[in-house]
């Protein structure tokens, strides 16, 4: 039996992301009045009570849940598929859930077996059917440090570790550091972007560099943004910050204003507000006196700007805060899906 929410002290977002295989649920979580999390659905019934410690958003069928300190998995009707047993489990990215155990981090198949054991230092989500991940590298058989690499879903090496930093791959490219040295001192560090069998393809230039989207990258040089297409070439002006491309408008800074550029480097909502997030189902949160709204890629403010905190669309709806006291969900026409009051305790 579903119960509607009640008596509720905090509803919040979580971090989501939007998995091409696996979309997120339609299942929202809150805390109640004793600080425990469970999950509402978009009618704001409750569908899981609140008995967590934490909470984070489902996807494929499935969420990471806290009992007891430890992290497990669940169901989208609450049942358990893996008993919380571990120091971090993170959301499914292509069919495997990376996870951490006694320091080391390793990935489990969808219904929670192990795919590859825990082994690596660090490690990322697969993109496009590699992993990132920290490991041993060796020099004619002898330990020579920590280095990124890549591997399969299988936990086979596709490219060996030798890179101080590595991202995920997209379109096809992966940003990877490399810092030069002379003898065992470090004189320099840059970033590149390397293909699928480890080549380089962009070479190793810039001070930063993100992951492609769009296909258009993020890169800064002498301390400017900038975004480069496949081939590395330079396509847009330099801005004072900026965020990676997301439905095919990217944030940029300019003059101590954000607004967004389309994938040709052209303004298509001037830089006019002091904050501003990435775009997620057709509405990005802006933020201008003081208040955040909702704007669209054409830059019309759908949602005005009202709001003390706001998040990204999930499903139809955003988190957001009035006040204090007042949290809840919005959804794209800025109804209210749920709104909560905080109550004191006696």
């Amino acid at each position: 039996m579903k119960y509607f929410l009640r008596n509720l002290i905090v509803l919040l977002a979580l971090p989501l992301i939007a998995l091409a295989q696996c979309p997120p649920d339609s299942l929202y979580a809150y805390q109640d009045t004793l600080g425990k999390w469970g999950y509402i659905n978009a009618s704001g019934q409750i569908e899981i009570p609140a008995q967590l410690e934490q909470a984070k958003a489902f996807s494929c069928g499935i969420a990471p849940v806290q009992v007891d300190g430890k992290w497990g998995l669940i169901t989208a009707d609450g049942a358990t598929l893996i008993a919380p047993t571990f120091e971090a489990i993170f959301s499914p990215q292509e069919n495997r859930i990376r996870f951490r155990q006694e320091g080391k981090y390793g990935f489990l198949t969808l219904d929670g077996k192990v795919a590859i054991p825990p082994q690596y230092a660090e490690a990322g989500n697969f993109s496009e059917g590699l992993a990132p991940v920290k490991m041993q590298r060796y020099i004619a058989g002898i330990p020579a440090g920590l280095r990124w690499g890549y591997i399969d879903t299988t936990g086979g090496i596709v490219i060996p570790p030798r890179f101080s930093q590595a991202g995920a791959f997209r379109e096809g490219l992966a940003p990877v550091k490399i810092i030069r040295y002379l003898l065992i001192f470090p004189l320099s560090y840059a970033f590149g972007y390397i293909d699928k069998t480890g080549n380089w393809r962009i070479k190793p230039t810039f001070q930063w560099a993100g992951v492609f989207s769009s296909h258009r990258a993020l890169v800064y040089q002498q301390g400017k943004a900038t975004f480069i297409d496949s081939t590395g070439k330079p396509v847009t002006g330099t801005f004072t910050e900026a965020g990676s491309f997301h439905e095919h408008r990217a944030r940029a800074k300019e003059s101590g204003k954000w607004g967004y550029i389309d994938p040709l480097g052209q303004w298509v909502i001037p830089p006019r507000y002091d904050q501003a997030r990435d775009f997620s189902e057709g509405y990005a949160a802006v933020y201008r006196q003081g208040k955040w709204g909702f704007v669209t890629p054409d830059g019309i403010e759908r949602i005005a700007p009202t709001f003390r905190t706001a998040g990204k669309f999930h499903a139809g709806y955003a988190p957001v805060q009035i006040d204090a006291q007042q949290w809840g969900y919005i959804d794209k026409n800025g109804e209210w899906m749920i709104r909560i009051t905080k109550q004191s305790r006696k």
